[in-house]
């Protein structure tokens, strides 16, 4: 069925969330729907009920009915709420200490005095017990204070109030989740190019600048380090200090706050790199294998794409070749079971092209599937280098017309379009052209310094330099539509 989102939410479920699901189905107090039931069971044991029409899904869930289409409609709203329910459910059962909480709150309101001390404590004493000390102890800590000094009030024993302590633990938590969103401001505005608003953070960078004793806390100095290597006139000294800093205490972090501010800090070294500051490519090399021997930038098991894609290239750039070749090998299972070859065999094209292997990197770039536009347009990047440098114009130019195309129906491409628009628009002046006559040579190297925007301008620059190219008949190549054409069909 096209656009089954409940077909379409079952795949993203592992194998135990499978199992657990099957298990919640069961339950009569989770879904008390028999055809509910009997759909999603089907669809866990792989029946095909995701295939084809609504009436074939609906009939090879219930063989002896018809369904009309509003039955069906029905049915599928029911299966989703069904699979939200079992999401929120799961979703709070990893919340530990958060459950903790709401029984200690229902304990308070019951009246249960005896019962709400004793989950209390032991609430508290879970809680002291997780190496962690991120934000969400902070919270939690200032949620159970609040529950403690409630059942006081209650029973009028204002010398057990613990303000303090509550006000303390409160204001940690604000003020390391009002650093962190800065962080996070910062990182877009960077793409972006918006001034965002934030009328807190000033008086809170004041307050944790004025205070050692709010600085002391790990999480709120990670944050406040971070947003100083993004806005501090002499950046280096924040980031040695934050490299100290989470090499000494990552312990008090949890997995996925670790991942946040190691990406936080990996950003930075990238920055400095793309400035022209080569020493941080060190730097950010050593992070990423300190970052993948203690799995801090795994989540589940899983690396994301884009961070095996700069493992590699900053690998590359620091000469660790071996070390890039073994990582792309070593961490192929560890991507995302989608598209998972096809982003290996684009990260080991881009590898071997890099290494001077153009003939390993144009067939695995010829049986890759791109998925993602970026990786398209970089494939195709390779491809016209390859083609070019290996002579083989005819096929580059059928890449040519065929990127063209792509790029004119691609809305996602943004300022790439220009980009790579100029550039086939010099490469098929390139293959027309006798590049023996220095005249041409010149007039072409003319134009494109004159283009505000061309992909792989020094590598164009580098080979009309060379004029190596022999001369060619026009007729064998198709010419490259005039600019008033070209414009008109630009969206």
């Amino acid at each position: 069925m096209k656009n089954d989102t409940v077909a379409n939410l079952l795949e993203t479920f592992s194998k135990n969330e499978k199992k657990v699901l099957a298990k919640f189905l069961e339950s009569s107090f989770s879904q008390t729907r028999h055809d509910v039931r009997q759909r999603l069971d089907g669809k866990l044991k792989n029946e095909n009920t995701a295939l084809g029409s609504r009436r074939s899904a609906g009939a090879a869930t219930f063989p002896e009915e018809i369904l009309d289409e509003k039955q069906l409609r029905y049915l599928q709203s029911w299966s989703l709420q069904t699979l939200f329910s079992f999401l929120e459910w799961q979703e709070m059962q990893a919340d530990f200490l958060q459950n903790r909480l709401y029984r200690c709150a229902a304990l308070r309101k019951k009246g249960q005095e005896t019962l709400f001390e004793r989950e209390l404590k032991s609430a508290f004493s879970d809680l002291e017990s997780r190496p962690e000390r991120d934000i969400a102890y902070f919270r939690t800590k200032s949620r159970l204070l609040q529950e403690k000094t409630k059942s006081a009030e209650v029973r009028r024993r204002s010398g057990e109030l613990f303000l303090d302590e509550l006000t303390t633990a409160f204001s940690l938590a604000a003020i390391a989740e009002t650093l962190r969103h800065a962080c996070t401001l910062l990182s877009h505005q960077a793409f972006s190019a918006k001034d965002y608003r934030f009328p807190l953070l000033e008086p809170v960078l004041k307050l944790v600048e004025d205070s050692p004793e709010i600085r002391a806390e790990p999480i709120v100095n990670a944050y406040f380090l971070i947003y100083k290597t993004q806005t501090a006139a002499q950046t280096e000294p924040f980031f040695q200090e934050l490299k100290t800093l989470i090499e000494q205490r990552h312990a008090v972090f949890p997995a996925e706050e670790i991942r946040d501010i190691y990406l936080f800090v990996i950003n930075f070294c990238i920055k400095k790199i793309n400035a022209g500051e080569k020493a941080f490519v060190g730097e950010a090399l050593k992070l990423y294998k300190i970052g993948l021997e203690k799995g801090f930038l795994l989540e589940n098991g899983v690396l994301s794409p884009y961070a095996y894609n700069n493992i590699m290239l900053i690998a590359l750039a620091s000469g660790e070749v071996v070390w890039a070749e073994n990582f792309l090998h070593s961490y192929r299972e560890s991507l995302p079971a989608k598209n998972r070859e096809n982003n290996f065999r684009f990260n080991l094209a881009t590898f071997y092209f890099r290494t001077d292997r153009p003939e390993l990197a144009m067939e695995l770039l010829r049986d890759t599937e791109f998925h993602e536009t970026l990786q398209k347009l970089d494939g195709q990047r390779m491809l016209i280098r390859i083609y070019y440098e290996k002579r083989e114009f005819q096929v580059l130019d059928s890449l040519l017309d065929s990127f063209r195309t792509y790029l004119y129906r691609k809305d996602s491409v943004g300022y790439h379009r220009n980009n790579y628009l100029n550039l086939i628009k010099i490469m098929k002046k390139m293959l027309a052209a006798d590049l023996k006559n220095a005249a041409e040579r010149e007039k072409l190297l003319r134009e494109t310094a004159k283009m505000p925007g061309l992909a792989e301008r020094e590598w164009v620059r580098e080979q009309l330099k060379r004029g190596a190219l022999l001369h060619l008949p026009n007729t064998i190549f198709t010419k490259c539509p005039k600019s008033k054409s070209s414009s008109s069909k630009t969206k």
